[in-house]
């Protein structure tokens, strides 16, 4: 297939009788390279006009991104304006509901984390780390200040003090 960039009168009659614009002609056949007949004969897409749903969502809470991605996704206009946005505890849920088959973890111990001040996500990070699930799950969190004393008492465990060879006094020798 040939491409030709010259678009006669012709074309351009034959594009607006089909509601075609000069300017989308043109960016069809010189910027896209569509052929002249494709170019002609292909009718402009139908956009849609979501500005009343737009406010509602708005109304609603619903951010404007959102409102497109859901409409995108093959959402009626209206239910994408009314539908609420899940909090993050509902969508936990739904996928809690909808993933039994999945879960590593029993249920039981991850509650029984979060009741221990122990998130899901540090549960999860420390069982990776090695951890047992029953000391992951009950071992309380360790305050910054608790973490450096650990820090600091397990290089003077490993290394000696450290310090020592920074501020060691130099003896005159004569």
């Amino acid at each position: 297939m040939s491409y030709r960039y010259y678009i006669s009168l012709e074309d351009y009659e034959r594009a607006a009788r089909n509601g075609i614009k000069r300017g989308t002609l043109e960016w069809r056949v010189r910027v896209a390279a569509w052929g002249i007949e494709q170019a002609v004969r292909t009718p402009p897409r139908k956009l849609s006009n979501h500005s009343k749903w737009i406010e509602i969502a708005a109304k609603n809470g619903i951010p404007y991104q959102n409102f497109i991605n859901r409409v995108s996704a093959k959402w009626t206009p209206e239910r994408a304006a009314t539908q609420p946005l899940l909090t993050n505890e509902k969508r936990a849920e739904q996928m809690k509901k909808q993933n039994p088959v999945k879960r590593i973890y029993p249920e039981e111990l991850i509650k029984q984390a979060v009741s221990n001040g122990v998130s899901r996500n540090t549960f999860y990070q420390r069982v990776r780390n090695g951890w047992n699930w029953e000391r992951a799950a009950t071992e309380q969190l360790v305050s910054p200040q608790e973490s450096g004393r650990r820090g600091t008492r397990t290089v003077r465990q490993r290394y000696g003090n450290i310090n020592a060879l920074i501020f060691i006094k130099k003896r005159i020798t004569s």
